[in-house]
């Protein structure tokens, strides 16, 4: 038989082609759906059985995307409920209470932390020490946890290789969470249910991640992993610092942190950012920045009733008596003081930043230590759990749609900044209309000196000063030459600033990093014509380059660089997030080759 083909490609009757788009379609509808559900920020929050100030009936069952309840223990290799101090009929109650939020949410998974500080190492130790020890475990686990309705465990060994536990335990914690992977999946098909999640609790402090965990097995054996980042400063440093810093320069911080898990072999997507909602506390000798000398923890709070540690509400009362709150611009991250009192802790202001930050650089989520000291009554700002809030905010919005405006606790005065230009309010009347309350208006004047500015940016007003020895000219919104500015001191007002000549202006706003203009660069003689005199505009976007803006000062064009990795944001005239900023590079310009001055050529748009 002979077969004779027109074509080298087989052919279709074009009947099909529509149903077969509508094939594709639905395919890539499929797999969009699962990369968007792979790709979803999670929100973990730990609730604690022991600190009663909130109740499991009170939390909004979709707030948080992972709720786990805080703690379990082991008893001959197996999991019991709490531990043996506790009221276990009282500890399966608040269980069942937390797994009845599912009911509203049913994408809400609730799961069981094992361990935790007060546990010690001991307990670990024994379970792991041989497999068969370590199958007795899992095999315990999944009874327990299937019995009660748990989605899945999180081990809080703290910490291997370290207070007791000898350096074998970094590599068996390895083999049990292999082991468990493998067990939950064979459980998973023999019930056909979803397979329970396995999730690590892990140390933010090289010390502790050198000798207590391998990496790299550790991330793709689990679903995924909690970095602690807090606690990473304490009463030993015989100083103040900040407990969980978002930047530092000491290998203290969030961001070093994470990064140095990502570079030991960590996936980026499994690594879920711990957010603390306490304060630690110190007791001063003397001054009250950081780095000031202190004595020992800080006076225990009226809710918490430990030293060195108080609750965010906590830290509200202690501003409603009349304490002072301060920013460090440089790891974004407050303080307050009052007497010899000192607290470093996290407000709605720093959580959106580490959110920010955590949501841009690619990381899994952020995990709430713990729901119960947040504000739960909403004493603080008006709002309930406005921590929680702020955070479940930032990681659910879309791209360009973030309205970042968290509220700022009654009562607390920002003083003036520690390590950085950002301002904030410390009265809310002696500089009345201060134009940073008007976001339209995005520069204005120092009153008190003359080569000097401030630009608004989330409402928050940075100070900054005019190039070149020129001088503020208020009606034109630029710098300009001394015989054209006009530019005179308003006495009236400068009677009432602090010594450092800053104005107190009115009740801050929360601010993301703004950029610090720490490169100038006048153009070249040669460049183009730009937009500083035929639109009026003040400050334009790089056409070729999204980290660069121009000033217009006096008609020149002024090439500055946003500061931290941020973008610029035409829309609003600033330096953003990139995810925020949406800048994209115009095809239409010329862009040109750097210039010897090291800038690019100003293109006319």
């Amino acid at each position: 038989m002979e077969y004779r083909y027109l074509s080298s490609k087989p052919r279709i009757n074009t009947f099909f082609y529509p149903i077969i788009g509508f094939i594709l379609l639905t395919i890539g509808s499929i797999e969009a759906g699962k990369r968007n559900k792979s790709t979803a920020l999670r929100r973990v929050c730990y609730f604690s059985t022991w600190f009663q100030q909130l109740s499991p009936q009170d939390i909004d069952p979709h707030c948080c995307t992972h709720i786990i309840v805080a703690f379990a223990g082991m008893v001959d290799n197996k999991i019991t409920t709490g531990q043996p101090h506790d009221d276990f009929l009282k500890l399966e109650k608040l269980y069942q209470q937390v797994i009845k939020l599912k009911q509203q949410n049913p994408k809400l998974k609730v799961l069981l932390a094992v361990g935790g500080w007060d546990y010690g190492t001991a307990g670990f130790t024994a379970m792991l020490a041989t497999r068969n020890t370590r199958k007795v475990f899992i095999q315990s686990a999944i009874k327990y946890l299937r019995g009660r309705g748990f989605d899945g465990i999180d081990l809080d060994f703290l910490y291997p290789g370290a207070r007791g536990s000898p350096p074998d335990d970094k590599q068996r914690l390895t083999m049990l969470t292999k082991e468990m992977k493998q067990l939950f999946k064979r459980d998973s098909k023999k019930g056909k249910k979803p397979s329970l999640l396995l999730v690590v609790s892990v140390s933010a402090t090289k010390t502790f991640i050198d000798k207590g965990y391998e990496v790299k097995e550790l991330s793709k054996n689990c679903d995924f992993l909690i970095l602690m980042t807090y606690d990473m400063n304490g009463v030993w440093n015989k100083r103040t610092a900040h407990h969980a810093s978002l930047f530092s320069a000491d290998k203290t911080d969030v961001k070093w942190a994470a990064e140095y898990w990502v570079s030991k072999g960590a996936i980026k997507r499994k690594l879920v950012i711990g957010l603390p909602t306490y304060g630690r506390t110190y007791t001063l000798i003397g001054g009250h920045t950081l780095g000031s000398p202190i004595s020992g923890p800080g006076r225990p709070g009226s809710i918490t009733n430990e030293t060195g540690f108080i609750s965010y509400p906590e830290v509200c009362e202690l501003l409603r008596q009349d304490g002072q709150r301060f920013w460090i611009d440089d790891q974004k991250v407050p303080y307050a003081t009052l007497g010899n009192q000192w607290v470093g802790y996290d407000d709605p202001q720093s959580v959106t930043e580490k959110s920010l930050w955590l949501k841009t650089n690619g990381f899994g989520g952020a995990s709430i230590w713990t729901l119960n000291m947040d504000d739960v009554n909403g004493t603080c700002t008006g709002t309930k759990m406005p921590l929680t809030n702020a955070v479940k905010h930032i990681l659910e919005c879309k791209k360009n749609k973030c309205d970042i405006t968290p509220p700022v606790p009654t009562g607390a005065p920002t003083r003036q900044p520690v390590g950085g230009i950002s301002l904030a309010s410390s009265s809310l009347s002696r500089l009345p209309a201060c134009p940073c309350s008007n976001i339209g208006n995005l520069l204005f004047a120092d009153p008190c000196d003359c080569s000097m500015y401030y630009h608004c940016s989330y409402g928050n007003p940075y100070h900054k000063p005019c190039d070149g020895g020129l001088r503020w000219r208020d009606e034109k919104k630029w710098c300009d030459f001394d015989s054209i500015a006009n530019c005179t001191i308003n006495e009236a007002v400068c009677n009432n600033i602090v010594a450092d000549r800053r104005p107190k202006c009115f009740k801050p706003s929360p601010s993301l990093p703004e950029e610090k203009s720490a490169h100038y660069s006048k153009l070249g003689p040669g460049a183009p014509a730009c937009p500083c005199y035929n639109t009026g505009k003040l400050l334009f976007g790089d056409p070729c380059d999204c980290s660069m803006y121009y000033h217009c000062a006096h008609g020149v064009p002024y090439h500055k660089q946003c500061n931290n990795g941020l973008q610029w944001r035409e829309e609003k005239m600033w330096c953003d997030y990139d995810f925020l900023a949406n800048c994209t590079v115009s095809e239409n310009a010329m862009c040109s080759d750097k210039s010897t001055n090291g800038t690019k050529d100003c293109i006319k748009r």
